[in-house]
């Protein structure tokens, strides 16, 4: 559904979602089926999109999707372009290669994060052209995050999200948002992470 009226609206949230671990016969982490794998295919089956981009930023390796979208690499199937930003020496101890994997060293800054980020998506979008973006806004790579190793601000990781916003809307690609992991010692910043996507999100597609 999310997918659905990101085509009709240029932007949409599923606000949970972004189970990224699953792969087709079997589930891993605290994911048991990959809901956005089966969006995208499911988008293709009903002709609405042919080709769509899976941007991962959550703090761990998207294994599952790289994984399911990896045979579209080397068959007759409608083509999906996979991105991956995530700390390196976290969960999964096996990552599939991704089209771009990016693996970040413990404790990165928002800087240094943005700046890969901005690399990484430019040159999968020289690369690929989607009719759909599919992005995994994670909160976990919070510096306060109890799973992670990461050091991004709450500032950072707003920045982050109007990042990918800005590439998109002037790009014309329509984005499905899903929220991924958050584990922040404080509840409250874990809420405040996932009410900023939407805020920099409002402040692209509307103000613009």
């Amino acid at each position: 559904t999310a997918a659905k009226y990101a085509l009709k609206d240029k932007i949409a949230f599923n606000v949970g979602g972004g189970f990224h671990h699953a792969f087709p016969d079997h589930g891993e982490g605290f994911c048991m089926i990959n809901d956005v794998a089966v969006a995208i295919r499911r988008m293709q089956q009903d002709q609405s999109i042919r080709h769509a981009m899976t941007l991962d930023c959550d703090l761990h390796h998207g294994n599952g999707t790289a994984a399911i979208f990896a045979s579209s690499r080397d068959v007759d199937l409608p083509a999906v372009f996979t991105i991956s930003l995530h700390q390196e020496n976290n969960y999964p101890a096996w990552k599939p290669p991704s089209s771009i994997d990016v693996n970040l060293p413990d404790g990165i800054g928002d800087d240094d994060y943005l700046e890969l980020l901005n690399q990484a998506l430019n040159s999968g979008l020289k690369q690929f052209d989607p009719e759909l973006i599919c992005y995994l806004a994670g909160a976990d790579p919070y510096c306060e995050d109890q799973l992670g190793g990461l050091g991004l601000t709450l500032a950072g990781l707003k920045r982050r999200d109007a990042l990918v916003f800005k590439e998109a809307y002037a790009r014309g690609i329509p984005v499905m948002v899903t929220y991924a992991g958050g584990y922040a010692r404080r509840t409250e910043d874990t809420i405040t992470i996932h009410c900023n996507t939407v805020v920099a999100a409002r402040e692209i597609f509307c103000a613009l």
